[in-house]
């Protein structure tokens, strides 16, 4: 029995997350194909990222993974920048909860719906995406909750069609009424320019992250995740190693400049290929393929299903 204080137990019972929405945030995005558990849950495989942090004079710091939920949760402002793939929604999905959890009421919003940098407007489809999250029945209390305990979660901003002027005032407005906001975008560029070029209050606030491939260390450790998953007690250490081993050892020649970077779509998927031989993969649909859709159909189809000499023969060269 956990004793909670009235106020946060009283938050919890009024801002209550529907179902849909829950199911949007277990779900891992891009539907893998696990051999020993058919429903994937974000849990299962996300493994914290390295983050880079891009400091005043240009500088990068590197937060290390196992500070990376630490950092997110003590930097109340966020920018988060990093390319298709790469891992933002799935980390914002994971931080919507911890910020539950830490007694703030987050809210998602899809930068695709953010359409003006009118405040009533904006106050609108904030509003609406509340109505998806909670319901209706406890909107205006979520207006009036104080800044600090509201957390403000865009998803792609890139997307959202503003102008330089209709951005700015959108980060006004999260200004006065979120104390906590996670950003996320694929366009580093157009948003820095602002950043230097206009004096915004929300914007200097912010701390800019961007993130990085997966290391070696990292590749290991959602590669374990996703392995042990239906044999945590019967798989054996040699074997376990061995498997790891094999995962990496094709990750390496085949996540590489030329054709796919060390994000963990790519390393999942190659886990996914190894693990799933001799078993049907059900291809994209064509609603789940990207711009990289062709990489997880070649590489279940292909190279993945090569011999050893095949992939010494890619080492050599």
């Amino acid at each position: 029995w956990v004793d909670i204080p009235r106020s946060r137990a009283l938050k919890q019972d009024k801002f209550v997350v529907s179902k849909s929405h829950l199911d949007f945030l277990m779900a891992p995005g891009v539907p893998f194909s696990h051999p020993r558990k058919p429903n994937l849950t974000i849990d299962d495989i996300y493994v914290f990222p390295d983050l880079e942090e891009l400091l005043k004079n240009l500088e990068i710091n590197v937060i290390h993974s196992h500070t990376t939920l630490d950092y997110l949760l003590t930097n109340n402002r966020i920018l988060l920048f990093g390319p298709e793939y790469s891992g933002k929604t799935s980390l914002l999905k994971v931080m919507f909860r911890k910020y539950q959890q830490n007694d703030a009421v987050p809210l998602w919003v899809d930068g695709t719906n953010i359409k003006t940098g009118n405040p009533e407007r904006l106050k609108g489809i904030f509003s609406a995406a509340f109505e998806s999250t909670y319901g209706n029945q406890y909107l205006e209390d979520f207006w009036q909750e104080e800044p600090g305990k509201k957390a403000l979660i865009i998803d792609d901003l890139q997307n959202a069609n503003l102008n330089r002027k209709a951005k700015l005032n959108l980060f006004d407005f999260i200004d006065q009424h979120f104390g906590i906001a996670l950003i996320s975008s694929s366009n580093l560029i157009s948003t820095q320019e602002i950043i230097e070029t206009e004096k915004n209050d929300f914007l200097f606030s912010c701390n800019r992250v961007l993130l990085p491939e997966f290391g070696s260390v990292s590749r290991n450790k959602i590669i374990e995740k996703w392995l042990l998953l239906g044999q945590e007690d019967t798989i054996q250490e040699s074997e376990l190693d061995n498997k790891i081993k094999e995962i990496e050892g094709k990750s390496r020649v085949i996540l590489r400049p030329s054709l796919a970077p060390s994000y963990p779509f790519y390393i999942l998927t190659i886990a996914q290929s190894v693990d799933n031989i001799g078993t049907t993969i059900p291809p994209l649909s064509r609603e789940d393929r990207g711009s990289f859709g062709f990489f997880y159909e070649w590489l279940i189809t292909t190279s993945l299903h090569r011999g050893p000499k095949k992939i010494a023969d890619v080492n050599a060269k």
